[in-house]
């Protein structure tokens, strides 16, 4: 995905312009090095079955380049990939959690599995429950039942 950047956004920036164009180039130098370092990975000759789990926890920070990527919120999504030596790239777009990477991961492994707690495989057929329930709804009633969790913890 390419993202156009408002070039008048970034003149009125003043002296934080160097601190975003710094930013950038530090994205960029990290996804080369990334590259570098599957590619290497990948092409190592094993008689084991190698599969690399690449996934982020959050999107970016803020910083002196938020607002390049605020303006494009909703293109925005956190990754997880999957490579499996061997095997050719499918991509899969569908609601759905961090929870939903360890049954996913799992049945990769070889487990016959669909769901594990509240996550499901996100290669099969099943909903995850942010697809069933709908992603604010979901994440509320995650929230309710970890604060109700830690209230009977805490409670005596």
């Amino acid at each position: 995905m390419e993202y156009k950047v408002n070039v008048k956004k970034l003149d009125s920036l003043g002296s934080n312009y160097e601190n975003v164009k710094l930013n950038i180039v530090e994205q960029e130098q990290l996804s080369s090095l990334i590259d570098k370092f599957l590619s290497k990975i990948m092409s190592v000759k094993t008689e084991q079955d190698v599969i690399f789990v690449l996934g982020s926890d959050h999107l970016q920070m803020n910083n002196d380049a938020s607002f390049i990527l605020t303006e494009h919120e909703t293109a925005r999504t956190n990754l997880f990939m999957i490579l499996e030596k061997g095997k050719a790239p499918k991509i899969v777009i569908k609601p759905s959690s961090t929870l939903d990477i360890a049954p996913t991961v799992m049945s990769i492994m070889g487990w016959d599995i669909n769901n594990f707690a509240f996550g499901r495989n996100l290669l099969s057929e099943e909903l995850t429950l942010v697809e069933k329930y709908g992603e604010e709804n979901f994440f509320n009633s995650l929230k309710n039942w970890r604060l109700n969790l830690w209230k009977t913890w805490i409670e005596k």
